[in-house]
């Protein structure tokens, strides 16, 4: 019992409809999970991408400051005097407390020192830090100092420490240490030292934190968490070591360089490491965010996301069915036209069932089967009718040209004794035996100038010896390729007869071929006779020409036009070129194909032939 294909959606529909709840809440929830923890570390990813950005800009200018002051020219002269006057002091400290306060970052520069080498110091630092403006001249002797002029340029490794001139609070810095170069020499003479105020970090964490999550700050060896408006070192603490957790492989970074890891924090909590490197060398800035979680009271959101997701998956299914016994079949169809309408007309059995698409598909199939057959009979008779129609042409020679060519014979029987008749005799009957006896259209182009040659040799003896012809051939090897049976003597004729003829003249007729690239041959027939003009030479290859064979019936030059475009293509054919009173060039344009006949001729005359 065939069951029609409404039939068929509807019970599928039904049987899709009863099971789909059972297996669509699991599938649901874990996507939703997966989706919601993707877009939390995305956002998270996106905000500590921009966190550390800021904090390269800031430490960016911070570190041109530092060049500044290792190169200029008052400072390096401040670093240099060796007299006991303090004006090259004044001058350095105008320049640098001037430069000081057009900078961006003055906020979070809480100090900047210029030790000289003999113990002398500039220092420009904000007015609220009076208690430590004073220094004494051996506040370059803390060891860190020395140990930092020889570390990495701008070198961060030694982490936040406590300032070491202040007195009555503790404040936390970063110092930037550098040295001052004498500009004669590698020899240090100076010290610039600039101590950044942790508070660049705190107030830029502060800005970028989300509630639940927490910013680390690693230099280096050192960690450090920020929470309640300060920095604190958690390097040496228990449950801050994320940094021996294995890259997280469930959800891929947006950046390269950012990586996430997912463990659990000092509270024993799960929890994402989104981290970040900074410009500066071994440090990163990292956020941690919690693992979400789903406590009791989202269940029925959940039901509620469910049932949605049910019928969503029932229409996804019902269309993916109908796909498959609708829509797909609909398109193999389809394809199977495009490939009839292309040529292909093999039977295609995966388009053939037993349903209503089935029988369309069958139908198709024998549609193509019965245009191939009317194709086959068509070229099969297209084919039988060129061959009868060119043994026609064989059998046609006109009888008022063998007339005047016995006339020739007679006439030279008696006027001469000797060579002459043989010539002509021979001539005649290797033409008439070539006509009657090669079968093949498509001949060597040699067997073809042997043909033309003992046309030529009756058309010579008839004129009195007043008409020549000469071979050029480029490579002898050229002559080995096919050309069409009889394309060359209607052409040399018309060059006899409307050519030289009129002209009544001695006459040249120059056969050059050649090879104009790698896969076309050309033969370019060239006669000195009285040329054409234009409108001639447009009307040339017409139908209704008036330049017949004399040899052929019906062979005139548009007649080989269209055998060689019918044989090879549009591509191929003759073209003209002329000048009147001087000249006449017919040009043969053919494909390189080598000729299947084992009939070869030749050129009787090869010492005549010209060979580039």
């Amino acid at each position: 019992m065939k069951r029609s294909i409404k039939s068929r959606i509807s019970y599928f529909t039904v049987g899709v409809a009863l099971i789909t709840g059972i297996i669509i809440s699991a599938i649901s929830f874990l996507i939703y999970r997966h989706y919601d923890t993707y877009l939390l570390i995305t956002q998270a990813e996106t905000n500590t991408k921009y966190t550390t950005d800021y904090l390269n800009t800031r430490l960016s200018n911070i570190q041109n400051f530092v060049r500044w002051c290792q190169n200029n020219n008052e400072i390096i002269n401040f670093t240099l005097d060796t007299t006991k006057s303090n004006t090259s002091l004044v001058a350095a400290y105008d320049h640098l407390s001037d430069e000081y306060k057009n900078t961006a970052e003055k906020d979070y520069i809480y100090r900047i020192l210029i030790f000289k080498n003999n113990g002398k110091l500039i220092q420009v630092l904000d007015a609220a830090h009076a208690d430590s403006m004073y220094l004494s001249e051996k506040a370059a002797s803390i060891p860190f100092i020395q140990q930092a002029l020889y570390t990495v340029d701008y070198d961060l490794s030694m982490g936040l420490i406590i300032d070491p001139y202040e007195h009555n609070k503790q404040t936390i810095i970063l110092p930037l240490i550098r040295p001052i170069y004498n500009p004669y020499n590698a020899d240090i003479i100076g010290i610039v030292m600039l101590e950044i105020n942790a508070s660049l970090f705190s107030d830029t964490f502060e800005s970028s934190l989300s509630k639940g999550n927490s910013f680390f700050l690693t230099i280096d060896n050192h960690t450090y968490k920020y929470e309640g408006g300060l920095l604190s070192d958690v390097t040496s603490k228990e449950g801050y070591n994320f940094w021996n957790l294995e890259l997280d492989t469930q959800y891929s970074p947006s950046r390269s360089d950012t990586s996430i890891r997912y463990g659990t924090n000092d509270e024993g909590a799960y929890v994402y490491y989104i981290t970040q490197p900074m410009e500066q060398a071994n440090c990163y800035v990292t956020q941690m965010i919690p693992a979400i979680t789903y406590p009791q009271k989202t269940i029925p959101f959940f039901i509620l996301l469910i049932l949605i997701l049910v019928v969503l998956m029932v229409g996804i299914i019902i269309a993916a069915y109908m796909n498959h016994i609708v829509t797909k079949p609909v398109i193999n169809l389809q394809k199977r036209l495009e490939k009839v309408s292309n040529g292909d007309f093999t039977r295609d059995l995966s388009i053939e069932s037993s349903d209503e698409f089935g029988l369309i598909g069958q139908r198709i199939n024998n549609m193509a089967e019965d245009i191939n057959l009317l194709i086959t009979n068509r070229l099969a008779f297209e084919k039988e009718r060129q061959d009868i129609e060119y043994q026609l042409l064989q059998s046609q020679i006109n009888p008022h040209f063998l007339y005047n060519t016995l006339g020739s014979i007679k006439w030279m029987a008696t006027v001469q004794n000797v060579p002459g008749i043989a010539k002509m005799t021979t001539a005649l009957s290797r033409l008439l035996k070539s006509i009657s006896k090669i079968e093949n259209v498509n001949i060597p182009i040699s067997l073809e100038c042997s043909l033309l040659d003992d046309y030529f040799t009756i058309q010579k003896y008839r004129y009195g010896g007043s008409i020549e012809m000469k071979y050029e051939v480029e490579d002898t090897s050229l002559l080995d390729y096919s050309i069409l049976r009889f394309t060359l003597q209607p052409i040399v004729e018309n060059s006899i007869f409307h050519g030289i003829e009129p002209k009544e003249t001695a006459g040249l007729i120059t056969i050059r071929i050649f090879s104009p690239d790698h896969n076309k041959i050309q033969i370019d027939i060239i006669d000195n006779g009285i040329g054409m003009d234009s409108f001639t030479i447009d009307n040339l290859l017409k139908a209704n020409t008036g330049c017949k064979s004399n040899f052929f019936k019906d062979l005139g030059i548009s007649s080989v036009h269209k055998r060689l475009q019918y044989e090879f293509g549009s591509s191929y054919g003759l073209s003209f070129q002329s000048e009147v009173g001087k000249y006449t060039k017919t040009s043969i344009l053919l494909p390189k194909i080598l000729s299947e006949t084992n009939v070869k001729g030749e050129i009787p005359s090869y010492d005549d032939i010209n060979c580039r």
